[in-house]
């Protein structure tokens, strides 16, 4: 007997519209360590008419001697659920 982990990892980046007339502003801050004695700063701000929202969905799935193919339509459904609930109340 095996104990087996399945892992399913879904980065969800999403973007919507934002409401007439607003805009949205992203900021950007990149620090970089050039050498030992020097860095780097950079700023950027950008203004858009969309919002972005990311998020990761991770789901696992263990069982002694799970094949992946028992695994995967399962963790696929849950794995649409979850994405699903983004967008309640947003229609």
């Amino acid at each position: 007997m095996k104990d087996v982990t399945h892992l399913l990892i879904c980065d969800v980046s999403v973007r919507e519209r934002a409401a007439k007339g607003v805009m949205v502003r992203k900021d950007t801050s990149i620090d970089t360590q050039v050498s030992d004695a020097g860095s780097s700063q950079q700023r950027v701000s950008v203004m858009t008419d969309r919002e972005k929202y990311c998020t990761r969905i991770v789901k696992t799935a263990n069982q002694a001697n799970l094949k992946l193919e028992d695994a995967q339509s399962t963790m696929f459904d849950e794995t649409a659920n979850a994405m699903s609930g983004f967008f309640q109340g947003r229609l």
